[in-house]
C-alpha cells in the first residue's frame, strides 16, 4: 500500500512539473520585448509629454507613427485611450498580457474595471499586476484604491504605506542622482482622474481629519478637558 502511495505522489509530481514551471512561476513570467530604436525612444518620450501635458490627441497622433508591434507603443496608446474613454483601450491592454510589459496590462485592465465599478476584476488585474510588479507605486496605489472601495481597510492601508515608501525612495534616488533636490510631484500622474485620484482625496481627507482632532484638542487643553 505504502509503495502504491509513493508511486502516486510521484505521478503527481511528474505531472506539474512537466511544464517546466513551479505553480507561481506564472505570476512572474513575463516575455521579452524589441528595443525601440533612437529616433522610437525619443517619439515616444514626446508622446509622453504630449499626454503628461493633457495634449492626449496629439499624444495618440505621434503614437500611431510608430509600429504597432512594439508593445512600448501598444502601452502607451492603451493608456491615451483609457483617458479620452474609449473602447480601444482594452483590446491593446490585454495585448500586453503575456509580453514584457504584461504588469502594465494586467494594470490598465484594473483601471478600466475599476472605472466600471467592478472591482472584484479590477482587485483580480492589480493583484496579478502587483505580483508581476511589486515595486510598482502605481499598481500598489491603485490596489490600494479598489481594496478601500471594498471596505477591506487594513489592506488599503497596507498597499497605500507600501506606494508611498516606494514613491519616496524613488524621488530619494532621483535626487541624489541630479544632485538636485526632488519635491512632491504637483498634482497626479495621468490626465484624468482614475483610482489614483481616490487615494489623493483619502490623504487629504485623513489630513483634514487631522488636523481638526488637533485643533479640539487645543481647545479641550485650554478649557481643561484633554482626553474628552
Amino acid at each position: 500500500m505504502k509503495t502504491l502511495m509513493v508511486a502516486c505522489s510521484l505521478l503527481l509530481l511528474s505531472g506539474c512539473a512537466s511544464n517546466g514551471q513551479l505553480p507561481w512561476a506564472g505570476f512572474s513570467a513575463q516575455g521579452s520585448c524589441a528595443k525601440p530604436n533612437s529616433d522610437q525612444e525619443l517619439s515616444l518620450n514626446l508622446a509622453d509629454d504630449m499626454a503628461n501635458e493633457g495634449k492626449l490627441h496629439a499624444s495618440l497622433a505621434n503614437l500611431q507613427n510608430l509600429p504597432d508591434n512594439l508593445p512600448q507603443v501598444r502601452q502607451r496608446q492603451a493608456k491615451v485611450y483609457r483617458l479620452l474613454g474609449r473602447s480601444e483601450a482594452e483590446p491593446l491592454y490585454r495585448s500586453l498580457l503575456g509580453t514584457c510589459m504584461a504588469a502594465e496590462g494586467e494594470h490598465g485592465l484594473g483601471q478600466l474595471a475599476a472605472a466600471r465599478g467592478d472591482n472584484g476584476q479590477a482587485m483580480a488585474h492589480l493583484q496579478r499586476a502587483a505580483r508581476m510588479s511589486p515595486t510598482d507605486e502605481k499598481i500598489r496605489n491603485d490596489l490600494g484604491v479598489v481594496y478601500l472601495n471594498q471596505r477591506r481597510l487594513e489592506d488599503a492601508r497596507f498597499e497605500f504605506l507600501t506606494a508611498m515608501e516606494l514613491k519616496q525612495s524613488e524621488q530619494l534616488g532621483t535626487s541624489r542622482t541630479s544632485g538636485q533636490p526632488h519635491g512632491p510631484e504637483p498634482g497626479t500622474s495621468d490626465a484624468s482622474p482614475g483610482p489614483g485620484a481616490a487615494t489623493q482625496g483619502a490623504r487629504l481627507t485623513d489630513d483634514s481629519a487631522n488636523r481638526s482632532g488637533r485643533n479640539r484638542r487645543r481647545r479641550a487643553a485650554s478649557a481643561g478637558q484633554i482626553g474628552l
